[in-house]
């Protein structure tokens, strides 16, 4: 894993969730995302660091595009082209 920017994570996440109206209660509860509310907030003020398994299922949840998905992963610190990476199976990010 890179160094990672936990604002700029944050902040990207931030932007994501707002963008579709979704609450932090919403995508932390009612998404299966599995994590509390209280550690959604840790993740967009940058007092946490996401997973990689954790930054996919955020942005399956989001529907984001695979360009998208790329920026989100190199936003949380790890590399771009990590939905493709053999260690993830398939069932594993989506």
């Amino acid at each position: 894993k890179a160094d990672i920017d936990t604002n700029n994570f944050g902040r990207t996440l931030r932007y994501w969730r707002k963008t579709q109206n979704i609450s932090q209660e919403d995508l932390s509860y009612i998404s299966h995302l599995d994590i509390s509310r209280k550690h959604l907030s840790f993740l967009e003020t940058g007092k946490s660091s996401p997973s990689i398994t954790l930054t996919l299922k955020i942005a399956q949840v989001l529907k984001l595009q695979e360009r998208d998905v790329n920026n989100f992963l190199a936003a949380a610190g790890y590399a771009p082209n990590a939905l493709t990476s053999p260690t993830l199976q398939d069932d594993q990010v989506w």
